[in-house]
């Protein structure tokens, strides 16, 4: 959790300081055990600094999801819905070049970004008897650490296709490109 003070200069040039924000991701859990049931109540809070170009206070995002579930001892829940995008612009160019009205347009570079993020929250909650030692818990939750490495790998491995399948599009498609241009030339 991060703490966001906002501040900001007046006219008369002295500074007004706002309101501190909590901002980042909040979970709060409350389980309760029946008929050897886990019944977790859970909320889930994502909370964020949105960008301005401004001196004006600044915009926070807040995002929440609300929910119940009943499960039985050791099954998981996944919660899902709490997406963060941005769209960014940046620039880039010639210091004094690409500040000339018409011709500047030849000395910079605009790249537009789309950064999504989804966040998914996994729980296992396990009823854990009076009488078990800590090895025991320790070993289930080795068990999960080994689960959750398995799955991060195989994300990677899904990302690096993806890229490898998009290089070879862009190859295939510049290759076809030029080609064209050659057989073009000698016609």
């Amino acid at each position: 959790m991060i703490l966001f003070p906002f501040f900001r200069k007046n006219s008369s040039g002295t500074t007004e300081s706002f309101k501190r924000e909590e901002i980042g991701l909040r979970l709060k859990v409350k389980p309760r055990i029946t008929n050897n049931k886990i019944i977790l109540q859970i909320n889930a809070v994502l909370e964020d600094a949105k960008e301005s170009n401004t001196s004006e206070n600044i915009d926070t995002s807040k995002k929440e999801v609300i929910t119940t579930a009943i499960l039985n001892n050791a099954e998981s829940v996944i919660i899902g819905g709490l997406i963060k995008s941005k769209k960014i612009q940046a620039e880039s160019g010639l210091p004094v070049l690409k500040d000339i009205p018409i011709l500047g347009t030849l000395f910079k570079n605009e790249k537009y970004i789309n950064d999504k993020i989804n966040l998914v929250v996994i729980i296992t909650p396990y009823i854990v008897p009076k009488d078990s030692t800590l090895s025991i818990i320790k070993s289930k939750v080795d068990y999960l650490q080994s689960l959750e490495d398995i799955y991060v790998n195989s994300l990677i491995k899904e990302l690096e296709n993806k890229k490898i399948e998009k290089s070879s599009v862009h190859k295939s498609s510049s290759s076809n490109v030029l080609e064209k241009i050659y057989n073009n030339v000698d016609k």
